[in-house]
């Protein structure tokens, strides 16, 4: 039954991908390149203000020089870049112990401990961020909320 029917499966998943990831990555990438738009000065006009012939015509790489070009954007694609890379490397220097333990020991406990490691998967980001939040204006003074 699900051999005919395993190419219409895929159907869902390729609509889903398309309406929000590949839409919003195209509408931005168009979006960059006319003057005014992205994020370095605010969007003056969406791409859909513009017809087809006019936005054409003003397609320039003016928001990337002047990205690439500004002490500020650098510096911050800088530390992002240096922040990544270092909670990367942290990460496996942190992971490689308990993995090295897990694969080639074996203890009482060894699924518990497993599940322990696993936990920080099960919350998401948002989650994990509002959390924090929560608990920054917990320990906040009353007047200062």
């Amino acid at each position: 039954m699900t051999g005919r029917l395993g190419p219409l499966l895929v159907v869902p998943l390729v609509v889903f991908l398309a309406v929000f990831l590949l839409y919003p990555l195209c509408f931005l990438a168009a979006n960059s390149l006319h003057p005014g738009g992205g994020v370095l000065e605010g969007r003056t006009r969406q791409v859909g203000a513009w017809t087809a012939a006019e936005w054409v015509r003003s397609l320039t790489l003016e928001n990337y020089v002047k990205l690439f070009s500004d002490g500020y954007f650098l510096s911050s694609l800088f530390n992002s870049v240096v922040l990544s890379l270092g909670v990367a490397v942290g990460s496996v220097l942190l992971c490689i112990a308990p993995a090295w333990v897990l694969v080639r020991t074996q203890f009482p406990g060894k699924r518990f401990f497993r599940a322990v490691l696993t936990v920080p998967m099960a919350f998401s980001g948002v989650i994990v961020g509002f959390m924090i939040v929560i608990a920054m204006l917990m320990n906040c003074p009353v007047e200062e909320r």
